[in-house]
């Protein structure tokens, strides 16, 4: 029961022989009372796919979110009608900022 409660196993710390505090390195026996403060995520309060996230690396967990909310917004009823129309316009001013300096640098460079 225990271990289904932990939920799935943490992720190894690179410091793992101890990790360094204030006053440097801090005692196996200090990190672990400060693991046992620590709040535990795997409850039985979190859902199945909750847990299910957890497990997965992290790119495949936010492909699987992705995933299921691409098919929850394909599955609402007006996901058939037609998008909005956009206008594009030209941008002149914009336009000319970059076609003016062109002209110059071609006619100093050609002249």
């Amino acid at each position: 029961r225990r271990a289904i409660a932990a939920g799935p196993p943490r992720p190894r710390d690179p410091l793992s022989a101890g990790s360094l505090g204030l006053l440097g390195r801090v005692s196996r026996a200090a990190r672990t009372r400060e693991e046992l403060a620590a709040p535990r995520y795997a409850s039985s309060r979190v859902s199945g796919e909750a847990r299910y996230l957890a497990s997965l690396p992290p790119a495949k967990a936010m492909a699987v979110r992705l995933d299921s909310r691409a098919d929850r917004e394909r599955a609402r009823p007006d996901a058939g009608a037609s998008p909005p129309s956009a206008t594009v316009t030209w941008s002149w001013s914009a336009l000319a900022a970059v076609v003016i300096p062109a002209v110059i640098v071609l006619a100093v460079a050609l002249a």
